[in-house]
């Protein structure tokens, strides 16, 4: 005996197997091309026997039509509305679409065809990456012997805007000693002479900002490198003043500076030593004089004091 499936006449793909001597089973799948009711026949006859008449049993499917949802989130400027639409092309059934912004739900709405649904949000530097969910969910006439289908498509928003939130980070011989977000000018940066320093720059924007230093010091021996990397492995005072940078993209600029202090040691230990000659000669002198008042008689040397007068011959 064989069994086969037939749809609307054409004999299905199918894979035969007999779990014994006496039951044929057998499985066939296909992919619908339309939506609706369809019926499926399985026939089972004798190949060999001809003159035994064929038995068959049919089974109706429910056909639904459910494309996939589309989401548009287009880039753009800061500061510019943009229009975000979740939409389903073809569908037949009870249809519930709605667009979201994580678990929340933004704009919902409902149909047996098609939809197209649509929010509105102004573009922020801080929705850049913000993602958006378009879901559409199928709900079948008989929910008893089905789950509802459910179908979803991502999309991340993408807002241009100009540099901002600029960050120096700054590291004396390998010690972060400051780092902000606000300009750094007004509080000098002391180094010593000697020290090794890098100053680092980091800065958000989209497109991505291009960082530079504008108007580093005169000094020598000053490493820029990518990224906002500017080292120095040998201070000195000509290395000292205001360091800038600059982040730049098509859409603006944003800076950030500090002003840098160097000491030189050398000289303050030629100061201290000079103070302290001169403390020594002082505190010696005041003894001095409190030595010579306490014996009662004038410090004015060694030599005695010699007077001269007239003279006349007798």
């Amino acid at each position: 005996m064989r069994v086969r499936w037939f749809q609307d006449g054409v004999e299905l793909n199918s894979d035969t197997t007999r779990p014994n001597s006496n039951t044929v089973r057998i499985t066939a799948a296909w992919t619908p091309q339309e939506s609706g009711l369809m019926e499926v026949v399985c026939m089972a006859d004798f190949e060999k026997y001809p003159s035994i008449p064929p038995k068959n049993n049919s089974a109706f499917i429910e056909v639904y039509a459910f494309s996939s949802p589309e989401i548009q989130v287009p880039t753009s400027q800061e500061g510019n509305l943009v229009n975000i639409t979740c939409l389903v092309l073809n569908v037949s059934g009870d249809l519930e679409l709605s667009l979201k912004k994580g678990n929340d739900i933004l704009v919902s709405g409902s149909s047996s065809t098609g939809l197209t649904i649509s929010h509105t949000v102004e573009a922020q530097a801080k929705l850049d990456g913000q993602q958006y969910i378009c879901e559409a969910e199928l709900k079948l006439q008989d929910q008893s012997m089905t789950s509802p289908v459910i179908k979803q498509q991502i999309e991340t928003l993408h807002v241009l805007y100009k540099p901002r939130d600029t960050i120096m980070t700054i590291s004396v011989n390998d010690k972060t000693i400051s780092g902000n977000n606000t300009p750094m000018s007004s509080i000098p940066v002391e180094v010593t002479k000697g020290d090794e320093i890098t100053i680092s720059c980091k800065s958000n924007g989209r497109p991505s900002p291009t960082l530079e230093w504008v108007n580093p010091s005169n000094g020598s021996n000053i490493v820029i490198g990518p990224s906002g990397f500017l080292h120095i492995p040998y201070v000195t005072s000509e290395h000292q003043g205001i360091y800038k940078c600059r982040a730049t993209n098509q859409y603006g600029i944003d800076e950030k500076e500090v002003d840098l202090r160097v000491k030189d040691e050398t000289r303050k230990w030629n100061l201290i030593i000079i103070i302290s000659i001169v403390i020594v000669l002082v505190v010696l002198i005041i003894l001095s004089s409190h030595f010579c008042t306490a014996h009662g008689q004038l410090c004015k040397g060694n030599q005695p004091d010699i007077a001269l007068g007239n003279t006349s011959d007798n």
